[in-house]
């Protein structure tokens, strides 16, 4: 009896979501009314179906961090399954940005795409359209309509690159009820890390499917990009720069705050702020103005000023080598870090807050070479000061914790091989 009073709850439950899922898309296809094309609108309200043969792979990541992470895999898969098709879906505008690039570098994706909005009867017909092969999500994406349409059609399951967070886990175990069913439509899940592993277990899922294959990003290859505008030139000739990675507010305040500061004791230093939403821009502006800086956009001509505001996307990895420095976004504010790989990479030395749930392991390893030094427990914009004063005090230092942390990266790498076996193994059988 009380196996179907928890089956009936289950149901009742995904009937709200149902729901409540309908009515945020009711809500959400108004706002689209001004900023999308029809393109974009029939896709994500699962009107139009990727140009794609049945028996393509169905690989969704929601942003561009999440892209990033795809494009690993998606190279890996290539290299094992050469006839193998890709339908890369996404769920935000910078991700899709990204999406279309990294097509263009993989011939195996066949399709790039909005995912349609998580109502579960709209997708389940999507789903029948489209058929799929198997549908992997990368990272944080357990979709309730998605997964379980899936799985009522016999569409295998994956997550690649697991990660939750220890505030996601703590949602996801209190909906328990709701999302037990839906963690058990996953046939297998590819976690980040051990944490990440203990997390997906404390929410439900079966121990036999949920294994530690490590972070795809640390196997992206860095998107081709170019600065506009002879800004590469610029750069590469004037102060030593810090660059903001995906930053969120309060940072931008503290490290505009940092530079000040450093200028005012005869350090020159010259921020550029790649904002996690470029969107925010024109704050920025307002805040350098506040600062006492003086700023320019990334889209202008270059010039002289302290602060240069990134306001497109997707020029990161250009950006990067350029930088004497780099700050971790996420980091200050409570978000727990976005990825340090870029800058890794690219043998810049970070500086990142004390929020670094998400990232824990790489920055763990790049603390150990020397490649990233902890900021802003007590006083942040201080201790951005003195770290910043310290490290472009010495050139030749700060070189060999670049290349520390570049080399500290290979240790970790990986992932994509073992997350395309598992993935390839559960379309065999099909």
């Amino acid at each position: 009896m009380s196996g179907r009073r928890a089956t009936l709850g289950a149901r009742v439950a995904l009937g709200a979501y149902e729901a409540v899922a309908g009515a945020a898309v009711a809500v959400a296809r108004v706002a689209l009314l001004g900023g999308a094309g029809e393109a974009e609108r029939a896709e994500r309200l699962g009107e139009a179906v990727p140009a794609c043969a049945p028996g393509a792979l169905l690989l969704h990541a929601v942003s561009a961090g999440e892209v990033v992470a795809a494009s690993a895999l998606a190279s890996e898969l290539e290299r094992a399954a050469p006839g193998l098709r890709i339908v890369l879906t996404t769920g935000t505008r910078e991700g899709r940005a990204v999406a279309e690039r990294v097509r263009n570098g993989w011939g195996a994706i066949a399709a790039v795409s909005y995912l349609p909005w998580d109502r579960p009867g709209a997708l389940r017909a999507w789903l029948s359209r489209l058929a799929p092969a198997a549908v992997v999500t990368v990272e944080a994406e357990l979709w309730p309509g998605l997964f379980l349409g899936a799985r009522s059609l016999g569409i295998p399951v994956a997550v690649a690159s697991g990660r939750l967070r220890p505030g996601e886990a703590r949602r996801y175990a209190l909906a328990r009820p709701v999302f037990r069913p839906v963690v058990d439509a996953v046939s297998w899940i590819g976690a980040r890390t051990e944490e990440d592993r203990e997390r997906f277990l404390a929410i439900g899922a079966d121990p036999s499917i949920v294994e530690v294959t490590g972070d795809l990003k640390l196997d992206a290859l860095a998107q081709k990009a170019e600065l506009p505008n002879s800004w590469e030139a610029e750069l590469s000739s004037g102060p030593p720069l810090l660059v903001g990675v995906s930053t969120h507010a309060p940072e931008e305040e503290v490290l505009l705050a940092a530079v000040a500061a450093l200028r005012h004791r005869g350090i020159e230093a010259r921020l550029a702020l790649a904002p996690r939403r470029v969107s925010r821009g024109a704050d920025l502006e307002r805040l350098a103005r506040a600062a006492g800086l003086a700023s320019r956009r990334l889209s202008d001509p270059p010039g002289p000023e302290p602060v240069l505001v990134v306001d497109s996307f997707g020029l990161l990895d250009a950006l990067l080598p350029l930088a004497a420095v780099a700050f971790l976004g996420g980091t200050l504010a409570p978000v727990g870090g976005h990825s340090p790989v870029g800058a890794a990479e690219a043998g810049v030395p970070l500086l990142a807050g004390p929020s670094l749930d998400g990232v824990r392991e790489v920055a763990n390893s790049l603390r150990a070479a020397g490649a990233l030094v902890e900021v802003g427990r007590s006083d942040a914009v201080s201790e951005v000061r003195v770290a910043l004063e310290l490290l472009l005090s010495d050139e030749a230092g700060r070189r060999r914790r670049g290349e520390a942390g570049r080399l500290s990266l290979a240790a970790l790498r990986g992932g994509a091989a073992r997350t395309a076996g598992k993935v390839l193994g559960l379309l065999a059988p099909r």
